[in-house]
């Protein structure tokens, strides 16, 4: 990652080198796995009926999206799933509690990095989200965290 061919010319800040190649590839399939998931235990979702070969084509169509990546201030995992279509799920704690246990089967992910959220603004913050066994809208901590590690959505 430096441009340097000799390991001796690192400085010491360079001394963990982190290869991105296997980690990407691994959020990419946890996301495919967390949408399926959400497929299956969510009453009211369905995922679009059309083949596999055209789905990457029509995957902005999709009732569910999820979003996985890194926060931008302690590199921890946040994992942001979104109905398209929110007044069609019936959605409640024990959902919540089911895609936090199955996440943290394969990654990791602290207290408050699940956001689960309906609507379909095309800023995140427009979105109600899933707090405490009700859908309320975005404000205050959420807002900040969403600015940050989702601003291409702000």
């Amino acid at each position: 990652m430096s441009g340097l061919s000799k390991p001796g010319k690192l400085s010491n800040a360079d001394r963990r080198i982190h290869y991105l190649g296997a980690e990407v590839a691994k959020l990419s399939e946890l996301k495919d796995k967390v949408k399926k998931y959400i497929y299956r235990i969510t009453p009211g979702v369905e995922p679009l009926n059309i083949d596999e070969k055209d789905l990457e084509e029509f995957a902005q169509y999709e009732p569910v999206q999820v979003e996985v990546r890194h926060s931008r201030l302690k590199s921890e995992l946040i994992v942001l799933v979104q109905f398209a279509e929110g007044e069609a799920v019936s959605f409640n704690d024990d959902l919540a509690i089911f895609l936090r246990n199955f996440i943290n089967e394969m990654q990791p992910l602290a207290a408050g990095n699940l956001l689960i959220s309906k609507g379909s603004a095309p800023s995140y913050e427009g979105n109600r989200y899933w707090v405490k066994g009700k859908w309320i809208p975005a404000k205050g901590a959420l807002v900040k965290m969403l600015r940050i590690n989702f601003p291409e959505n702000y």
